[in-house]
């Protein structure tokens, strides 16, 4: 996930990422809560913001598989009594 991170600051990159079905991973990733480590969890929201950045293709695949409302819910407050 590092790697992949690093990666995803290069525009070279951002249209391979795009065509390879990584934003998929990454949402299936978002969408596991607290099954999968927070860690990783914080890596693929900083990935999708990367490669989302300056790159219309990837901002659309991201619209069209569900990843606004995904953020939505993710970012939603809720009171802890």
């Amino acid at each position: 996930m590092k790697a992949i991170l690093q990666a995803s600051k290069f525009e070279f990159f951002k249209t391979n990422f795009h065509n390879s079905g990584l934003i998929d991973v990454l949402l299936d990733i978002i969408k596991s809560g607290t099954d999968v480590h927070l860690d990783l969890r914080e890596y693929a929201f900083n990935i999708l913001s990367n490669i989302c950045s300056g790159n219309r293709d990837n901002q659309k695949e991201f619209r069209r598989k569900g990843g606004i409302e995904l953020l939505k819910v993710c970012l939603a407050y809720s009171e802890v009594e």
